[in-house]
């Protein structure tokens, strides 16, 4: 909710980048991150903290690549390979090149339940870095998402996801050039426009849509001391 950089870099340091960088290549289908390159007689892996934790690859990693992760934690823990198109049909309708939908099981669907409810917050709390995404009011719908950033504000980035749908946006110049001038994230409110449109469109069709996350049975909530981080004792609430 805060982005903060700190919670991805203990993670990392208890998994492993090793572990990390295989479930990324190997699991989710990113083919940016490298394993080793030498540069100038340098030589460069992403199978490091930084580009693990804080997303400092060597080359970066394609928009594309980025909406896939995300599709991840939308299709309850299922891989979904990102496809340009479905089928290509001639003139009689007969099929010449079909891509076929290609899933794998990734996460549980009560892992991804849960980090879709963390994401929830960062844009549905007051004080978030995605706060300013209005369609989850205006069409009443639930929003999952994660703004991004990278140094002097070179890259900046949102990825969110519906109940329905995944989309993730990438502003920056070409050249790697400093941004500056923006008060808000310009990734978000064109992601939030775009996503607008698309809701506008099912409603004016009178298509109907999901608009709330469905949670998967073994999901268990309780209340937790803030402070510890364990279960809440009667001594929490005099805090």
């Amino acid at each position: 909710m805060k982005s903060l950089n700190t919670v991805p870099v203990q993670l990392v340091n208890e998994l492993t980048p090793r572990v990390c960088f295989d479930f990324l290549t190997d699991t989710l289908g990113f083919h940016s991150p490298i394993e080793s390159v030498k540069v100038g007689g340098q030589t460069h892996s992403d199978v490091n903290i930084a580009p693990m934790a804080l997303g400092a690859f060597t080359y970066g990693v394609t928009v594309k690549e980025v909406t896939q992760g995300y599709c991840m934690l939308a299709n309850g823990g299922k891989t979904s390979d990102a496809r340009l198109y479905t089928e290509i049909r001639d003139r009689q309708g007969n099929i010449l090149i079909a891509k076929d939908e290609n899933h794998r099981v990734a996460v549980s669907e009560q892992s991804a339940y849960v980090m879709t409810s963390v994401l929830q917050n960062v844009v549905a709390n007051p004080t978030a870095t995605g706060r300013r995404v209005t369609l989850d009011d205006e069409f009443e719908i639930e929003v999952a998402g994660k703004t991004g950033s990278t140094n002097d504000n070179r890259d900046i980035y949102f990825a969110a996801y519906t109940p329905e749908y995944v989309g993730a946006v990438w502003f920056g110049y070409d050249n790697n050039k400093s941004l500056s001038g923006y008060s808000v994230n310009p990734a978000l409110s064109l992601w939030d426009n775009v996503f607008k449109m698309i809701y506008q469109d099912l409603e004016d069709k009178g298509v109907e849509y999901e608009k709330q996350f469905s949670e998967p049975a073994g999901i268990v909530e309780v209340e937790y001391c803030t402070v510890s981080g364990k279960l809440a004792t009667a001594d929490c609430y005099k805090d």
